[in-house]
This record gives C-alpha cells, sequence and structure tokens, in this order.
C-alpha cells in the first residue's frame, strides 16, 4: 500500500469515480441490509409468527422508528467503509462481513421473538446468564440451528464473492444521492439514540415492542457481553464479600457456613406445633405487586379488606422481603428455595437442578402441583422454567382461553379466578395449585366499577398511594381493591369446598405505597384455623422467598423426613440464620444493608448475639454462591467444584 493510498480526503473520494461508485453501492447494499430487510422483519413478524392479536397497533410509529434507527446502524457501519476507502482488499473484507453479521442478528432476533414475544435486550437475554453457550445449546436443540448455519454458509460465500467480483456492475448508483440518504439516515438514527425512543417502552414484555433493528438490539448486546468479566462462578462472587483465606472455593464455603456445603443443603422435617392437621390441599396465591404497607397501615385496610382479614385470623410473617424487585426473581428464588440472583439461566439447565423445589417437594408428598397464571406463560419464561422445577403444567390463560378480553399482560382477576374455578370445582386427590394475577398492574384497565357500591375507598386511603395526579393514585388504589377482592373471594370459594386446606398468600415484589415505608418488604401470610392454630406467636418470625420451601416442607412432609434446599423456616430462630433479600441479608438482629451501612433492627433491636453481622454477611455470600452454583446446574463435590 502506497503513501497515496494512506492519505484520505473527501476531494480524492469525490473526483475519484471508482470510489464514488464503491460508496454508492456499498450505501445501497447497506440500506437493503439495515433498512429495508429489518423492516420487512420487523413489521412482518406479529403477524407471521402470531405474536399478537393486534399485529397492526402502532405500525407506523414502529416503521419509523426502524427507519430511523436502520439509519443509525448504517452511520456505524459506514465508519470503517470511509476509514478502508482507499484500501480495496479491506473495502471488501469489511463489506463482505456485513451479511453475515444481519443474518445473525435476525436470527436471535426470531428466536427471542418466538421465546418471549419482545425485542432482544439485556434484561431478557439475562434469562441466559450472560451465557450464549447455554442460548446456543437451546437453538440447537429447538430450532435446528447447524443445518440453519450449514444453509447460512453457503449463502454468506455466494454474497461475498458478489460483493468483490472485479467488476461490480448491478444497477446505475449515483454518488450525491447515496451521500444526501447516509446524513438523513445518520441523522435520524442520531435523533433517536439521542431521546431514547421507545415505541411501548411502559409495557416491556408487550409483543409489539418489535420496532427496533435487530443488528443494533443484538450487536449492543454482544458488545456490552464482551465488557463484562464473563469469569463468574463460585470464587467471584465470594471475593466481592471480603477476602478469601482458604485455596479453594470450596473450602471456602465452608468456612463461611461452619460446615461443608453438602451438609448444610440437608434439612429434616418437624412438624411444627401450631398445625392442627395436614392440608388436604395447598393453595399458593403469588400476589402482584402487593404493598406491605397494605397490612401495616390502618388507613389501607379499606384497600385490602381480605388480605388484613386473613392476616387476622391466620399466621403472618411480620418482616418478609421479596427476593427482587422483577415477578420472575420471586419465581425462581421461591420455587428453587435459592438466594436472589440478578440473571437466572434458561429452564433446560434447570432440568438438572439438585435441590428439592417447591413443586416437587409438593408432589412427593402427595400433591399435584398445577400453576395456573393470568399472564402468557411465556413473559419472562416463567411457564418452561416452573415446569423443569416440577409443576405437571402450567398455564398461561391468555394462551388458552381466547375468548376471554386480555391486555398486554393478561386477563383481569375476575375472569382469571373465574376460569380457575370451572377447573377445581372436584378435586378427588390433593393439589398444590399456585395463582398469579396481573389485574394490580398497568395499564390499569381492569373492571373496577363492579366492586361499587359494595366496596369504596375513601379519599384518605387514595391519597395515601403515589402518583402524578388524583386520577392515577385513585387508578392505582381501585386496583390494588380489585385484585384483592377477586382474590379473596376466590379464597373464600375454595375454603367452602375444601375446608382442610392451607392457604398460602405472599408478594411477589413491591414498592412503597407512598415511598415511606421499606420498598423491599411484602406480605407473607398462613390462613384456614382448619389447618393452624392462629394464635401462635410470630412476632419474632422473619424472612425471604427463598425460605418458602423450607416453610411448607415443614407443614406437609412427614416428620423426620429429609429435603434439601439453602433456606429455612419463617419460625427458626438460630443465632446464625442468614436469608438473603436483594442487597440486603435478614438476621435475627434485623434487616441488615452493606451499601447503605446501616442495620433495620426488627427483633431486639440493640441486642448483641455470638454471630456477629461481618459473619452474617460472610454466610450470605456463601449462600450467593451455592444459589449461582445449582442454578447453573453445578453442584459441590467433596473438596472441588465439579461440573454435572
Amino acid at each position: 500500500m502506497s503513501r497515496d493510498e494512506r492519505q484520505l480526503t473527501a476531494e480524492k473520494i469525490i473526483r475519484d469515480p471508482d470510489q464514488r461508485k464503491f460508496i454508492a453501492q456499498v450505501t445501497w447494499f447497506g440500506l437493503l441490509l439495515f433498512v429495508f430487510v429489518p423492516l420487512m422483519t420487523g413489521l412482518g413478524l406479529p403477524f407471521f409468527l402470531g405474536l399478537t392479536d393486534s399485529p397492526g397497533e402502532g405500525i407506523l410509529v414502529r416503521a419509523s422508528h426502524l427507519l430511523f434507527s436502520g439509519g443509525g446502524s448504517l452511520a456505524v457501519a459506514m465508519i470503517p467503509v470511509l476509514a478502508f476507502t482507499k484500501v480495496r482488499f479491506l473495502q471488501q473484507l469489511w463489506v463482505s462481513m456485513w451479511f453475515p453479521v444481519l443474518v445473525v442478528c435476525l436470527a436471535i432476533q426470531i428466536i427471542m421473538y418466538r421465546e418471549f414475544g419482545t425485542e432482544v435486550d439485556g434484561r431478557i437475554l439475562g434469562l441466559f446468564q450472560g451465557n450464549i453457550s447455554a442460548l446456543w445449546i437451546h437453538a440447537c436443540e429447538v430450532y435446528r440451528m447447524p443445518w440453519v448455519l450449514t444453509g447460512y454458509g453457503f449463502l454468506c460465500i455466494a454474497v461475498a464473492i458478489w460483493i468483490v467480483r472485479p467488476h461490480r456492475k448491478v444497477w446505475k448508483i449515483s454518488f450525491w444521492p447515496s451521500l444526501i440518504v447516509i446524513g438523513l439516515m445518520a441523522a435520524g438514527g442520531a435523533f433517536s439514540i439521542a431521546m431514547g425512543y421507545s415505541s411501548s417502552k411502559a409495557n416491556h414484555y408487550h409483543p409489539d415492542k418489535v420496532a427496533t433493528v435487530p443488528v443494533m438490539q443484538v450487536s449492543g448486546f454482544i458488545a456490552k457481553w464482551l465488557r463484562q468479566d464473563q469469569g463468574e462462578d463460585y470464587e467471584r462472587i465470594l471475593k466481592l464479600a471480603g477476602e478469601m483465606k482458604e485455596a479453594s472455593a470450596h473450602s471456602e464455603i465452608t468456612r463461611r457456613l461452619g460446615q461443608s456445603p453438602e451438609s448444610y443443603v440437608r434439612r429434616t422435617a418437624e412438624t411444627p406445633e401450631w398445625l392442627k392437621k395436614r392440608p388436604s390441599h395447598v393453595f399458593c396465591f403469588v400476589l402482584e405487586s402487593i404493598q406491605s404497607e397494605l397490612l401495616e397501615d390502618p388507613a389501607l385496610r379499606v384497600a385490602s379488606p381480605y388480605l388484613n382479614r386473613f392476616q387476622d385470623e391466620g399466621v403472618s410473617v411480620p418482616y418478609f422481603c421479596a427476593s427482587g424487585r422483577s415477578t420472575i426473581s420471586a419465581v425462581h428464588s421461591s420455587m428453587a428455595g435459592v438466594g436472589p440472583q440478578s440473571r437466572y439461566p434458561v429452564p433446560r439447565a434447570l432440568e438438572r437442578f439438585k435441590l428439592d423445589t417447591l413443586p416437587r417437594m409438593m408432589k412427593r408428598a402427595g400433591y399435584h402441583p398445577l400453576f395456573y397464571a393470568a399472564s402468557h406463560r411465556r413473559f419472562g419464561y416463567k411457564g418452561d422454567s416452573c415446569e423443569a422445577y416440577g409443576y405437571e403444567d402450567f398455564v398461561g390463560i391468555p394462551d388458552v382461553a381466547e375468548e376471554l378480553e386480555s391486555n398486554g399482560w393478561g386477563v383481569s382477576d375476575g375472569d382469571f379466578f373465574e376460569w380457575c374455578r370451572e377447573r377445581l370445582t372436584d378435586l378427588e386427590r390433593g393439589h398444590f395449585v399456585t395463582f398469579l394475577n396481573v389485574s394490580n398492574h398497568v395499564p390499569f384497565d381492569a373492571p373496577v366499577d363492579e366492586l361499587k357500591p359494595d366496596y369504596l375507598l375513601s379519599e384518605e386511603a387514595i391519597d395515601r398511594f403515589t402518583g402524578r395526579s388524583d386520577k392515577s393514585r385513585t387508578q392505582s388504589a381501585e386496583h390494588v381493591l380489585y385484585s384483592d377482592v377477586k382474590m379473596g373471594q376466590m379464597a373464600e370459594w375454595l375454603r367452602e369446598r375444601y375446608p382442610d386446606a392451607l392457604f398460602v398468600f405472599f408478594g411477589d415484589h413491591c414498592g412503597s405505597v407512598d415511598g415511606t415505608a421499606d420498598p423491599d418488604k411484602v406480605p407473607f401470610i398462613l390462613w384456614n384455623d382448619n389447618v393452624i392454630d392462629p394464635d401462635v406467636d410470630t412476632s419474632r418470625w422473619f424472612g425471604t422467598h427463598m425460605d418458602i420451601v423450607a416453610t411448607l416442607a415443614n407443614v406437609v412432609l412427614p416428620e423426620g423426613e429429609g429435603y434439601r434446599t439453602l433456606g429455612e423456616p419463617v419460625w427458626s430462630l438460630a443465632d446464625d440464620r442468614v436469608s438473603r433479600s436483594r442487597e440486603s441479608i435478614l438476621t435475627k438482629q434485623g434487616k441488615f444493608d452493606r451499601q447503605l451501612g446501616q442495620l433495620a433492627g426488627f427483633d431486639g433491636a440493640g441486642k448483641v448475639y455470638s454471630h456477629s453481622l461481618e459473619d452474617s454477611f460472610l454466610k450470605a455470600s456463601a449462600l450467593d454462591a451455592l444459589s449461582w452454583g445449582y442454578l447453573q446446574g453445578k453442584y459441590l463435590g467433596s473438596g472441588e467444584l465439579v461440573a454435572d
């Protein structure tokens, strides 16, 4: 390469006919790959894949976003082309890479649409634990990717030959129109990126979010993934919590737990004294976005009359915290009995799970485990995850009851529980049924007026809710009330038919109603005085989602039977007991937030126990490492970490 070739100026590009022709051809080829193909894909997928009942919704907005973000993709891709303008080999190499990159991005995009009904982003691909190999295994098993890539390889070769052949003459292309197109598309793309525009940002899982160019989505995620430390394992998790004093992760976990991990996970069922009889059925209600203030603020009792009544008549844990701020975190942690994780693996990895999950444990106790959700089963991969954990069936009501009206999240709680009643009328054998509602959620369009005039909210209660306007506060309050009433009526109906059933209520996650209470706290209630003694003293009980497996194991399993979990019963008052809640830990002394460096005491604040807070935090890190390992399909062998 001569010195003249290394020097590049705008004047040379404009005067050299070959350079102008090359840039013009590259521009239109880029438009084809980055704009027209994604435009057709983004607008067509909702129709061809049946992702939504209204595939034409917002089509003009989506088309505009595809057009401009495609311009952003094209502008970014053109930078190396201009830099390599005088070096023909690099030109040909770079352009020939465009087609393979685009096809890979589109393939990943289609898989994401099929699996999640949403666009590719960090939150969705986070379910793969940032692990591209997990995504690859899943794609091979379900989408026959080896065969697809074989055909794709031949196609790429053909395209590359077409691009780099000596005499490129496809159609007559002018340089100046090409340059203007690049400028307009780049400006539109820059504006789109700067504004952070999204056609349906308010509804993360809505299938109409098909409006972002796959190249930008996937390449952005891959770039982020490549920048991250992919070495996260037991040792890295432990080092984040403190200096490792042992040579191996296994030895360090043993030191922090005070016993080997193999022995730590082994529990033995001990029937609590307040349990009157073994329940005939267990009905578990996972409450969407229910705040703890509803049970603590007297002014808010009117917004949740049934939940407050069940608390008064049953057994309630006064300090129970959510594992995270999303429903999927609650599902994983409560079903698996592990601490919260920032990302969760695909369900196929969970099939090798070594602990006793909640549905498997209930099945071993003689109950038939079913999961009914008012939302689609694909949301957050909950359907496949729950079945991997052991539910015999996960039913997303909108997927099987097309006659029911639904919004982007699912069917209203009234329709949801009515549909469930028809399936639960005559249960001959013991059942463990989990319900997940959605009406206490945006877009707040449930038929709340049907509660009037039997249920009315006071202005004082409405004013307790956060919101930018009176209308938004009223909507929030009315939908909390609606969800509570429909849930309560379902529980009463079930108790009338099955008087010896146990009812379990717990929140998935929440934010504070008025912004003043602990945002991590959620309700946890056991109800039915035919099964439990409500007079038991629960004032010192505490726990998180990871403790639900151990709690119910002691209720349904025979005395002395073993089970395996990382959590402990909510009534355990061992001095060294630790439970994990997002960035905090719960101990007998209270809730300790290391980031804030403060202790929020909820039991005997000020007392000093033999187990220090630092020891508790180190133990919590060991639980984090074990949770990560079990969820990844790995276990701890004696003395070393062994992949399953």
